[in-house]
């Protein structure tokens, strides 16, 4: 019996409700369909999770919520490379994760941090200011951050391509209206070309051949915005809206690097339930742990601003970087968080979506519909 066949023999038999289905297409991170019917989750969930990928659970061709038919291969090594990237022109975030696989289960296991920052491309780029709409001067502004900063070819040390490059996808409009602000057009100038200079690169060199999965924001959130045990609550706490869901993801982010650094950078206490789904690698780790809790207080205690805490986070973690990791951040750059945490709350997530759907579809085999780990 086939995989899509023994989820149809559990839903008849389990009869699921609207409610469970909604669930279960957020933890897999499968399109929510316009029509929230049953047929239409389920039909989404068949489509999007059950059907089984034609290669390893970590690099699977079912991207975050769009079926993705580039780069197909199998890594070679256990240690998978994975950049995530939240598009800006003038607020470029990147996060670059290793993870490898459990031993135990073969699913994804932590990842690990190893680059986060942003800059400002036209400024990376040489332009003091940003710069007119130019195909030749944006390609080659898009040229040097592909071969600079996602794919390190400026960096002496030998390191190999990504496997899987993460990039947001932009919106069209902001917040509904008519028109399309300028700001939106680039940023979907930038993406676009990000895709067509990476699709380049393959069609010229076969062997550079890493999965690009197009991240939806909006999955994104859905997923990070219900991770609190109780979302009403928690915005309560730190006196947000609970609809204000950016502030909620930044919050979230926010507790983790205080756990992670072991310090209480806000003044408020630390929860032990929100542990972050990632490591510092070994250097960033010993690099953090030369300033101490202390120090990391000190540093961090007049920043009242969650946002701008998140962005003195990625800045120190840069800072005490190993060199071919480490960036030159301008001092004159925008001093917010947002775009910093969607690049790792985009790449952690993919990873979540992934290891659910392996899970989802080894369960559906022990007649379960489930993304809990049963053993």
């Amino acid at each position: 019996m086939s995989l899509v066949s023994k989820f149809d023999s559990i839903l008849s038999k389990a009869r699921p409700t609207n409610a469970f289905l909604k669930n279960l297409v957020r933890l897999c991170g499968v399109p929510q369909p316009q029509n929230s019917t049953k047929q239409a989750l389920i039909s989404s969930l068949k489509l999007f999770a059950v059907a089984p990928p034609s290669i390893s659970p970590v690099v699977t061709k079912t991207a975050a919520d769009v079926k993705n038919d580039y780069g197909s291969q199998r890594v070679k090594s256990n240690k998978h490379s994975i950049v995530s990237i939240d598009v800006g022109l003038k607020n470029f975030s990147l996060s670059r994760f290793s993870v490898g696989s459990t031993p135990d289960t073969g699913l994804p296991g932590v990842p690990s941090l190893l680059q986060w920052f942003k800059v400002n491309l036209p400024h990376y780029a040489g332009y003091n200011e940003c710069p007119q709409l130019d195909p030749q001067i944006y390609s080659k502004m898009i040229d040097q951050a592909l071969m600079d900063l996602v794919l390190m070819q400026n960096v002496s040390n030998n390191i190999s391509n990504p496997d899987i490059i993460i990039i947001e996808r932009q919106r069209f409009r902001s917040d509904g209206g008519r028109t399309v602000q300028e700001s939106v057009i680039k940023s979907n100038i930038v993406e676009f070309m990000l895709f067509s200079a990476l699709q380049t690169l393959h069609m010229v060199q076969p062997s550079f051949n890493p999965l690009i999965v197009s991240s939806s924001p909006r999955t994104m959130s859905l997923y990070w915005e219900n991770y609190f045990l109780d979302r009403i609550t928690e915005a309560e706490r730190v006196g947000v809206d609970v609809k204000d869901t950016k502030a909620l993801r930044m919050i979230l982010v926010d507790d983790w690097l205080q756990c992670a650094f072991g310090s209480t950078i806000s003044g408020k206490t630390k929860r032990d339930a929100l542990y972050p789904p990632f490591v510092f690698s070994s250097e960033l780790t010993k690099g953090f742990q030369m300033i101490g809790s202390d120090g990391i207080s000190k540093r961090f205690k007049r920043f009242k601003s969650v946002s701008r805490r998140i962005y003195e986070s990625m800045k120190l973690l840069n800072e005490v970087n190993i060199p071919r990791y480490r960036l030159d951040l301008e001092d004159g750059g925008v001093k917010k968080g947002d775009d910093v945490t969607d690049s790792l709350l985009h790449g952690l997530v993919y990873l979540t979506f992934e290891r659910n759907k392996e899970l989802l579809r080894r369960n559906i085999r022990q007649g379960l519909l489930s993304v809990s780990d049963v053993n």
